[in-house]
């Protein structure tokens, strides 16, 4: 009588082997994907919200013509970095107020550091006003522009090399490159080469090569370069130079010798709105429509005096709060060059500035 042998249930060590053998390939291969999928994904989080802080900040400063800079408990401040340890400004207290991220995916508080001589504190109670101080500024960085009586501070700064730093110390620019201010958001901190610090945000521990208390920050252009040849550095760095911010004010031209700040030509005015409110606005100019989003500032360069000029709620297609022309809605002197439209929070409307 014959037998038919029936072979048991389960895997032979063999076949295991060959599963496990199969899934540490797989997991070779997509482990390392998925990270840097991970990575990727804080990175474009974290550029969106610095830039989202830095078109806070160019709003804020539009409305109270100075750099906002407060301390931890709140208070507006001038850094001074003479004094140990030294006083600057509180990232956490500062981005609070204007409603924004101050820490980054990976929850780090970004690093932010201004120029002393345009927070609203110094401004407010030692001046020169900021139109004034920004020519000073860039008059004293310009070796061909007289200098001011009074040479104002240089930093903070960046370098003007994108090359790696490769010593102990940070880089040092061969001409002054002052900024306004500057925000930075310091990524993983893994510390192949030198990372920015900052006394308003110190690096991790564990990031041994950075400089303390350092004021001259990578150049931009080195955002997130993962390349071990050409020197790891993975700062973000968004900064706002001392002409850019004077062309955002619209600052009329003159100031201790320094350079004209007249954007634009004879007959026309720079536009800009700044939306403190909660919901987004549309800028409209002739044809043109230039969205500005919710609690940001957004300009349309220069326009020529008379044209038709309209804000409209929520988008381009939306109904009209406020239009004139370009000139007469500027609140202030229509000599100054500009014309400025504040949204305000409470109620919901725009008016002349």
């Amino acid at each position: 009588m014959s037998r038919t042998l029936r072979r048991s249930a389960g895997f032979t060590i063999l076949e295991l082997a060959l599963v496990l053998i199969v899934v540490g390939i797989l997991a070779a291969v997509f482990v390392p994907m998925a990270q840097v999928v991970h990575e990727n994904t804080m990175n474009d989080r974290d550029q969106s919200s610095l830039e989202v802080a830095r078109d806070a900040l160019l709003g804020y400063i539009r409305v109270n013509q100075g750099i906002p800079c407060l301390d931890a408990s709140g208070t507006q401040i001038t850094p001074d970095y003479s004094v140990t340890p030294p006083l600057v400004c509180d990232p956490t207290a500062t981005l609070d107020l204007l409603g924004v991220r101050s820490t980054d995916a990976r929850n780090l508080t970004y690093a932010y550091d201004v120029n002393e001589w345009l927070t609203v504190d110094h401004i407010t109670n030692t001046g020169p006003n900021i139109c004034q101080a920004l020519a000073d500024i860039i008059a004293q960085a310009d070796p061909t522009i007289p200098p001011p009586a009074t040479p104002p501070p240089l930093d903070p700064q960046v370098c003007d090399s994108t090359n790696a730093n490769t010593g102990s110390t940070a880089c040092t620019p061969t001409q002054p490159h002052p900024m306004a201010f500057v925000l930075v958001g310091r990524g993983s901190d893994r510390c192949l080469n030198l990372e920015n610090t900052h006394a308003s945000a110190p690096n991790n521990a564990v990031c041994t090569t950075a400089v303390a208390s350092n004021r001259t920050f990578e150049n931009p252009a080195r955002i997130h370069d993962r390349t071990t040849g050409a020197g790891y550095y993975e700062d973000m760095v968004y900064e706002v130079t001392p002409s850019k911010l004077a062309e955002e004010l619209g600052c009329p031209a003159g100031g201790s010798g320094g350079p004209t700040f007249s954007y634009c030509s004879s007959g026309e005015n720079l536009v800009s709105i700044i939306n403190g409110d909660s919901q987004n606005k549309a800028l409209v100019i002739g044809p043109n429509c230039y969205l500005v989003d919710a609690r940001t500032s957004g300009g349309a360069g220069c326009q020529p005096v008379g044209s038709p000029i309209a804000v409209l709620d929520a988008s381009c297609t939306g109904s009209v709060v406020l239009s004139g022309t370009v000139g007469s809605l500027d609140g202030g002197a229509i000599s100054d060059g500009r014309t400025d439209i504040l949204c305000s929070k409470i109620p919901t409307t725009c008016t002349s500035n």
